[in-house]
């Protein structure tokens, strides 16, 4: 059960440590453990985002999630090891989707993974909350410093829609994803 007497201060600190140094968040999950936990797992738990992508604004979702002051952002933007921690947290999210970054001579690239077929049905032929998934973690890309993440992902996600058949994804989502990225 999640620290319901915390204030957000105090989960500021939390979240500092659990990007830095290997502290659970409010359910008692590291960042490691999350990475590790099968697609299945991470599909249906709707607590784990908030944590691993957090924003400026409360999520709906999750009132006991961190919400991002000036003083965490800068903390998080300037810490190596939390930058490989979010670098890492967004291969796992892509994954989650079904897809991997791969390096080309022309830099990174989004694509299909191996289990893109399986995953796509989650997310990808229909607007699901994935779709509110991948603009939190465009949104939080950004604010943590990491635009050209959040650019790899939106203008790979463009090119999947325009070259992958059955794609459902629709207007609102890619608006909202333009909006954030």
């Amino acid at each position: 059960m999640p620290d319901t007497a915390s204030t957000n201060q105090q989960r500021l600190e939390q979240l500092k440590a659990f990007y830095t140094a290997g502290a659970a968040n409010d359910r008692g999950y590291t960042l490691f453990d999350l990475w590790s936990k099968p697609d299945s797992w991470l599909e249906r738990s709707h607590m784990f985002i908030q944590w691993m992508f957090p924003l400026t604004t409360a999520s709906a979702g999750n009132m006991y999630a961190p919400v991002l002051d000036d003083p965490t952002i800068n903390f998080l933007r300037n810490n190596a090891r939390a930058q490989d921690h979010l670098v890492r947290s967004f291969v796992r999210f892509c994954a989650l989707l079904g897809l991997k970054v791969i390096n080309t001579e022309q830099g990174p690239q989004l694509t299909i993974g191996d289990n893109f077929a399986e995953r796509k049905t989650d997310w990808f032929t229909f607007d699901s909350h994935n779709n509110a998934r991948i603009t939190r973690v465009l949104t939080s890309l950004k604010l943590l410093g990491r635009e050209d993440l959040a650019k790899l992902m939106y203008e790979g996600l463009l090119k999947l829609m325009a070259d992958e058949p059955g794609c459902g994804i629709g207007e609102y989502a890619v608006g909202r994803w333009r909006e954030a990225k």
